[in-house]
């Protein structure tokens, strides 16, 4: 073998290793891509369920905000008043990348990650308001962040939000 075809042999090598090599790092970051829009899904599910079964279920809107809002679950004590262990709170802390939380009572937990917009919407058209709308951009960078929207109605026929 002379010294010109090892030198052939090595530079083929090293296309074909360098061609392994950058497979290797696309499929790695592409696996880390997947594995944080699955953990973003994960959240928004248990999010969405949560949030879903307040707004629907709730008794009364207690304040709305773009950015929060406060739900009366039940009067549990029928004193037509809403009391703190029946009420529950979302919010997001304003942060880019935040985070969405539920405040109930004096437990508050962390429902969504790498938020990095959200916002509440309101039909405030009619007398009692049936419609929330939400919009929310999660990701945990600009480039790899998806923006969903979400529409809830209320169900309770005396809700009401107040303003």
């Amino acid at each position: 073998m002379t010294l010109i075809e090892i030198l052939v042999a090595a530079a083929i090598f090293s296309i074909v290793m360098g061609a392994v090599f950058q497979f290797g790092t696309f499929v790695s970051r592409r696996l880390f891509m997947m594995r944080d829009a699955t953990d973003h899904l994960n959240q928004m599910t248990l999010f969405l369920n949560a949030i879903a079964a307040d707004v629907r279920d709730g008794r009364q809107i207690l304040y709305s905000g773009e950015t929060e809002i406060g739900i009366w679950l039940a009067d549990e004590n029928a004193d037509s008043e809403p009391d703190p262990a029946e009420m529950a709170g979302y919010a997001w802390d304003g942060v880019v990348p935040g985070t969405v939380f539920r405040q109930a009572e004096e437990s508050r937990r962390i429902l969504l990650t790498d938020v990095r917009d959200f916002k509440f919407r309101y039909d405030r058209e009619s007398p009692v308001t049936r419609h929330v709308m939400l919009e929310m951009t999660l990701g945990k960078s600009e480039t790899a962040a998806q923006t969903y929207h979400y529409s809830l109605n209320l169900r309770a026929s005396e809700v009401a939000i107040s303003k």
